[in-house]
């Protein structure tokens, strides 16, 4: 199974059926840029704590592409974004909370400078 289709996999199983009446968060990619680029996230929980981090990551999101790479239902903490295209890598350090119901936005421009917003 490619990457890809593990983390799109992962945002299905979030949403399964029967969690419908839950709000839910997002996080989405957006590669505005003219050749493809991976996004490989860290999330946390919401007020740190022992429960650790997770990983999610999409590799060569093609140039043009939007996708919705995770959702969920409890808050959580994006703490960090690695953007790489090429041989170019950015790194975001967020520490931003992400609550149901909010959208997290990544947007890798044509300049390649990457950008991460809540909505």
């Amino acid at each position: 199974m490619t990457t890809r289709m593990f983390a799109i996999a992962a945002a299905a199983a979030v949403s399964l059926p029967g969690c419908g009446s839950t709000p839910q968060w997002e996080i989405t990619v957006e590669n505005k840029g003219t050749s493809p680029c991976s996004v490989y996230i860290t999330l946390g929980y919401a007020g740190g704590g022992a429960q650790g981090t997770s990983k999610a990551e999409v590799e060569n999101i093609s140039a043009g592409e939007k996708l919705s790479l995770l959702t969920g239902d409890l808050a959580r903490t994006v703490e960090s974004i690695r953007i790489v295209r090429g041989d170019t890598e950015q790194l975001i350090e967020s520490k931003t909370e992400i609550e149901p119901g909010s959208r997290f936005v990544i947007v890798v421009p044509a300049d390649g400078k990457a950008s991460a917003t809540l909505e």
